[in-house]
């Protein structure tokens, strides 16, 4: 099976908290794959050429890189107008990962789960930017209709796609965020103190 992982959030200039989330998958997905039983499993990880040099300090041994031949800028513009082509197209088929709201245009064959954290757009749009807003907004009633599954890091956040887009609870999984145990751990009392 191909799982293929749109990256943009780890080579993005301002990392983010989807970043951190992006991290922690694609970092045990890669230890897990150098285990014998997850062999028939192929990870990519696709992010615009100019910033593929970026994902080398991850040091990834199971995952392949694989570049969209665009600048950042272009991709982007692209997303946001909802222009890219079928993109399994050029990455092959299989099950797509989209850890940020948006879902690129798929061809029959594909299937895509995508992330989304929260609705903060809908349910307190004050503090959102109203163009953010608007583009959450359409990228999210879009990827409603794209995407196969949609994940949330929340029970609760489940609870209000389900509501509010009207989804059956077998649509929304929730992958909980996990705590980097590298940072965060039982401290002893010489560290505490």
């Amino acid at each position: 099976m191909n799982l293929i992982i749109d990256g943009s959030v780890l080579v993005a200039d301002h990392f983010s908290g989807i970043g951190h989330y992006l991290q922690g998958i694609v970092e045990q997905l890669d230890k897990e794959l150098g285990e014998d039983e997850n062999r028939d499993l192929n990870v990519s990880i696709v992010v615009p050429y100019k910033r593929a040099d970026r994902l080398e300090k991850y040091h990834f041994k199971n995952i392949t890189i694989k570049k969209i031949p665009l600048p950042m800028s272009v991709f982007r513009k692209l997303v946001v107008k909802d222009s890219l082509p079928k993109m399994d197209t050029f990455f092959g088929k299989g099950v797509y990962f989209f850890p940020d709201y948006n879902t690129w245009p798929l061809s029959e064959g594909s299937r895509a789960i995508t992330t989304v954290h929260d609705l903060s757009f809908i349910e307190v749009p004050q503090y959102v930017d109203d163009t953010n807003a608007a583009f959450l907004k359409d990228t999210l009633d879009k990827t409603i209709k794209r995407t196969a599954k949609i994940a949330t890091v929340t029970h609760t956040m489940k609870q209000q796609l389900m509501s509010q887009f009207n989804l059956s609870n077998e649509r929304v999984i929730v992958t909980e965020n996990a705590a980097d145990t590298a940072h965060f751990y039982k401290r002893s009392e010489t560290e505490i103190k």
